[in-house]
């Protein structure tokens, strides 16, 4: 029983070495085929010898998905939001803004055409704010802008379970080509309050 154990082991033991040869070989020969010695001593390229192109370098960026868990160093120009914006206009005395509204842009342009009549902005209740800032901390920024050019203004009015601040309380007001950003965060909810959203808002008024 020994010498059969025995003469097994030898056998597989050279079967290894037979596979390792031939290993070493296929990349011994690709190694040929890609640069090979010439005869006065040179070098010359597979791609070259054979007349093929050779690999461009690429430079490649690649992201794990939506979601970044890290801080995050930008050492050039950065420019979000392109084409993500809402021209919008009415002629209703009050609308409400929607999910799709907030989700999908950033920048929303508002034309009144009512003749005298103002426009009240409502904001969206906190069961649609919280899916578009799902977790405590979360903050989005808009730009809005009341294009109309006469005497119409642009009010924005807070939806349930949210509270609407700013450095007066007229800047939830934005007069007839004026603009204003709006910049909302999800707040940690206290039964007291009942609320789960905190939008800024920022009346901007032209400077010249």
């Amino acid at each position: 029983m020994n010498k059969k154990f025995l003469n097994n082991g030898i056998f597989y033991v050279v079967i290894s070495l037979v596979a390792v040869l031939a290993v070493g070989a296929g990349v011994y020969a690709y190694t040929l085929s890609q640069s090979v010695n010439v005869s006065d001593g040179g070098v010359y390229n597979y791609y070259e010898a054979e007349g093929q192109p050779a690999p461009e370098d690429v430079t490649l960026g690649a992201s794990a998905g939506p979601n970044i868990y890290w801080d995050t160093n930008v050492y050039g120009s950065f420019t979000k939001g392109i084409g993500d914006y809402l021209a919008t206009s009415t002629d209703a005395a009050a609308f409400t803004l929607t999910y799709s509204d907030l989700n999908d842009y950033t920048y929303i342009d508002v034309l009144n055409t009512q003749a005298t009549g103002n426009l009240e902005y409502t904001l969206p209740a906190t069961s649609t704010m919280v899916q578009i800032l799902p977790d405590v901390g979360a903050t989005r920024t808009w730009l809005f802008h009341n294009a109309s050019s006469t005497a119409p203004t642009l009010t924005f009015v807070t939806g349930a379970g949210m509270d609407l601040v700013g450095v007066s309380n007229a800047t939830d007001i934005i007069d007839a080509g004026e603009w204003a950003q709006l910049t909302c965060t999800r707040i940690y909810y206290r039964s007291a309050d009942n609320e789960n959203i905190m939008c800024i808002v920022d009346e901007l008024e032209n400077s010249e």
